[in-house]
């Protein structure tokens, strides 16, 4: 049995007439490739990779909000995913939600699971709901960078599906890639660099 993440009224009464989204979705798309519309601005990539018995996951670059809606502001969050539905987020607090055609691609089939552990960016998205999750207050093209892990988890234990899934979001791609190497020790510094960057930076806000 599918176990869909909490929402809120809000994000509920967001996925009324989906279908309806869908449909305007593919006329845009349409209207788009017509006026040769299909660059994208930014581009944000995200891997899950087994570390020993975790499942890690990062998420590293950046998004341009252009044409997107601002829907839903909580100062509740927590780091999950739930592939079924085509639903990650990272971190714990507060974030700001952009309503945003994402294409229903499910990358596994299993249902939500909360991460044991994160830092970082809050960031995400739900596929389904066509929501796209960012940090409170976030302007386009600043960096992301965050993390998490699934203590004692496989993709198997996730219901994840290996592969590289590539998501059109507004004037962005997101990759999404699963089951990949552990990145290197120089990549890992890298985002170890902009997680203290990020939170140095929150410090000097407070």
């Amino acid at each position: 049995m599918l176990c869909a993440p909490p929402v809120d009224r809000d994000e509920q009464e967001l996925m009324v007439n989906t279908s309806n989204r869908k449909i305007g979705r593919l006329l845009g798309l349409v209207l788009g490739l017509s006026t040769g519309l299909s660059a994208y601005a930014d581009t944000v990539t995200t891997n899950f990779f087994q570390s020993g018995g975790d499942v890690v996951a990062t998420t590293n670059g950046s998004i341009d909000l252009a044409g997107m809606s601002l829907v839903i502001t909580s100062s509740i969050g927590v780091a999950r995913v739930a592939p079924s539905i085509g639903f990650f987020f990272f971190d714990l607090g507060g974030y700001d939600a952009y309503q945003v055609a994402i294409a229903d691609t499910q990358f596994g089939g299993g249902g939500l699971s909360t991460a044991n552990s994160s830092s970082g960016s809050h960031t995400g998205f739900w596929a389904m709901a066509d929501l796209l999750y960012v940090d409170p207050g976030y302007l386009s093209g600043q960096a992301i960078a965050s993390s998490a892990t699934w203590s004692g988890a496989t993709f198997a234990s996730l219901g994840m599906t290996a592969g590289t899934y590539v998501y059109a979001i507004g004037e962005n791609t997101w990759t999404l890639n699963i089951g990949g190497t552990v990145p290197e020790p120089a990549s890992l510094g890298l985002v170890g660099l902009a997680l203290a960057g990020l939170a140095a930076s929150r410090k000097r806000k407070q």
